[in-house]
């Protein structure tokens, strides 16, 4: 089929820096994209397992994102994530649905922690739910996901470095 380039024009702006009071990193940032001919990918009963793409006309993405981070106690480290987004088409035909598989927020929360040379790792990802389809008919419920890590930091005399760990999804 015929494509057209994806064009984008994207603003964003932001700042970081210390939380007062705190050893926590702040990180804030807005964005706004306006994306025209965008490239989105399909598949057809007939091509099997190929994928297709096409242009879907023009949409609108805003968000902001904001983090914090860093050593909450000497042995402690944290961090977490937030962002919200609203993708939304700007089509006569679509305009204001929803961009599907994208989901208006998800959020990011990370705690390691240090024992001596063993370390335990927490990773707790949850995104919203979000429409599967460009009509907005139908959607994903939401979901979260968390990973369990336990591991090591072992030198041996070699100066090799060897880190063993284990992962629980």
């Amino acid at each position: 089929p015929d494509l057209d380039p994806q064009y984008v024009d994207g603003y964003e702006i932001g700042a970081r820096g210390p939380l007062p009071g705190t050893r926590l990193q702040v990180d804030l940032a807005l964005y706004a994209m306006q994306v025209s001919n965008r490239l989105v990918p399909f598949q057809t009963a007939e091509g099997g397992d190929r994928t297709f793409f096409r242009n879907s006309g023009s949409n609108e993405h805003l968000g902001v994102e904001l983090a914090v981070g860093g050593q909450v106690s000497e042995r402690t480290h944290l961090q977490l994530t937030h962002v919200r987004n609203r993708f939304t088409y700007t089509d006569a035909d679509l305009d204001g649905n929803r961009l599907p598989g994208v989901p208006d927020h998800r959020t990011f929360i990370q705690v390691r922690h240090i024992i001596n040379a063993l370390w335990v790792q927490l990773r707790v990802r949850q995104n919203g739910s979000y429409y599967v389809n460009d009509a907005n008919t139908e959607k994903n419920d939401a979901y979260v996901t968390a990973d369990l890590f336990l591991g090591a930091e072992l030198i041996t005399k070699r100066a090799m470095q060897f880190y063993p760990f284990a992962r629980i999804t």
